[in-house]
């Protein structure tokens, strides 16, 4: 069965967006969400590495250090682009399954103009 071979490793596989967006309507609901919260928490320990490694930057660190810190830094942000959009389009699919209620709520009480 192809849909064995999707899932949520397939969200840190290199691939382009447009590969990314076809391969997840192939994906069943319980799968598509996982690949969601993996790609969720992907992004929360990039962002968190970051922060650590600029704060480090802020400080002291010897030359070599620095080197190394800048070019991770440089590569999680790249990493973090390009997980950014997959999400994007993992939500899109969501949506369209209508699998978001939460955010789909959210959105119909701020078209209401109702606002908390």
């Amino acid at each position: 069965m192809e849909n064995a071979t999707h899932d949520m490793s397939s969200a840190s596989k290199p691939s382009s967006l447009a590969e990314f967006t076809d391969s997840i309507k192939e994906l069943t609901d319980d799968t598509i969400v996982n690949v969601r919260s993996a790609l969720e928490t992907s992004l929360a320990k990039l962002r968190e590495t970051n922060d650590y490694l600029n704060h480090e930057l802020s400080t002291s660190v010897d030359d070599s250090d620095r080197l190394l810190y800048e070019e991770t830094v440089a590569e999680n942000n790249g990493v973090i682009d390009s997980q950014q959009q997959k999400l994007k389009a993992v939500k899109d699919e969501l949506q369209l399954r209508n699998l978001l209620p939460e955010e789909k709520e959210k959105e119909e009480i701020e078209e209401e103009g109702i606002f908390l």
